[in-house]
């Protein structure tokens, strides 16, 4: 590998592209995501309201993803990301400027708009990578990269805020964005997974993939998974200043502690021959570490036991690597763009669920949907590991004549 190569990390030009614009995406998201539930609680919403506004959130987000893989065979994945993204970019900086929380709703739906990214780019990542590569490139590009800027993020941001208050870090959220903009203009147009033989004869679409029953199985999967480990984490800023007095730029700084666990996870990925021949079973470990990080954080005044928490939840964002790697290998190649935004659209659906539901749980006992989303993740590694086990049956092959 050349000097000049490096950055690629050996995944090729295209990866290695999408692998600094993860970066920059998940950056952006990083530098607001941990206070995101007390900034809105800081323009006047109260705890309920926080739980339902980021269920909105999510739920916009799931309308906004229903036509990304049909816009993005029209326009083209890039230019559909470029529009995307640079929306996101504006709308971060209304969150910035907002005077009270019903401003948020607009800005909501543009900062929704950028989520259109996400699909193409595992889509983008399937098509470019080898088989014998494919949890190699997902590890690097939807664990390590985004993971690394999970801790980059969140320090930059608790500086920030010590100095300028909870409004600064929207401010470096929408410049990290303008920066995955840059990014994502230099990958080529032909970066465009190429159709099959069968594509021009059987295009791809939601039904299509749906038909397919190791893809339903693992969308499924997802959406449990997202779903009980949101519960947990949904309100978890709220429950560590509430009920141990936690500071918000510690709250931050915290949270890029999550990502080293994130980052630990998808360097045991790589290294573990294990878990790139079955994602599921991995998938199965990272998860589990979760349901057991939420139990320790039932004792928040033990900041030893919290750092550790954090360490472990790191996992969630670890399983996505192997989750998006198995779809992969269970997803025909002309229903790639489709399968991928139904990933979304479950993740999503996942993430919009849970914080309405820890909203009600908050308000009976804080401590209450940690001890819920521990219960429901146990029944989740078991039903991982059963599938994990199961030998998976063949894609099936492309039309060549």
């Amino acid at each position: 590998m050349t000097t000049g190569q490096r950055w690629q990390f050996g995944l090729g030009r295209e990866n290695g592209l999408l692998f600094w614009a993860m970066m920059a995406i998940e950056g952006s998201f990083g530098a607001y995501m941990p206070i995101w539930p007390l900034y809105i609680e800081e323009l006047g919403a109260p705890i309920a309201l926080v739980g339902l506004l980021l269920g909105v959130s999510g739920l916009i987000r799931l309308f906004i993803l229903l036509p990304t893989a049909t816009l993005a065979r029209k326009l083209g994945g890039k230019r559909l990301m470029l529009i995307a993204r640079s929306v996101t970019a504006v709308a971060v900086l209304g969150v910035a400027v907002a005077p009270s929380w019903q401003w948020l709703l607009p800005a909501m739906l543009g900062i929704a708009a950028g989520s259109m990214a996400f699909p193409i780019i595992m889509a983008l990542v399937a098509a470019n990578a080898g088989e014998s590569e494919r949890v190699r490139s997902f590890s690097y590009i939807i664990t390590i990269g985004p993971s690394t800027a999970m801790i980059l993020a969140p320090l930059i941001s608790s500086l920030l805020i010590s100095q300028f208050g909870l409004r600064a870090p929207f401010f470096f959220s929408a410049l990290l964005t303008l920066l995955s903009v840059a990014v994502i203009s230099r990958l080529s147009e032909v970066a465009e997974p190429a159709l099959e033989a069968d594509d021009t004869e059987r295009p791809g679409s939601f039904r299509s993939a749906l038909s397919h029953p190791p893809l339903r199985t693992t969308l499924l999967l997802m959406f449990m998974t997202v779903f009980a480990a949101g519960l947990g984490a949904s309100l978890l800023p709220n429950y560590l200043r509430d009920s141990a007095g936690y500071s918000d730029d510690l709250i931050s700084l915290l949270f890029s502690v999550q990502a080293v666990g994130s980052i630990t996870f998808g360097a045991l990925v790589i290294r573990n021959s294990r878990f790139s021949a079955a994602p599921l079973r991995g998938a199965a470990v990272a998860v589990s570490a979760v349901g057991m990080a939420y139990l320790l954080f039932l004792v928040p005044s033990v900041a030893p036991l919290v750092v550790l928490a954090f360490l472990m939840r790191g996992g969630m964002f670890g399983s996505f690597s192997l989750f998006t790697s198995h779809l992969g290998a269970v997803t025909r190649p002309r229903d790639r763009h489709y399968a991928f935004t139904l990933s979304e659209i479950f993740i999503v659906t996942g993430f919009s669920a849970s914080p309405i539901i820890a909203g009600m749980l908050f308000n009976i006992w804080p401590a209450l949907p940690l001890i819920v989303g521990a219960s429901l993740i146990a029944p989740v590694v078991l039903i991982l590991l059963r599938v994990g086990y199961q030998r998976q049956p063949e894609v099936e092959p492309a039309i060549t004549g």
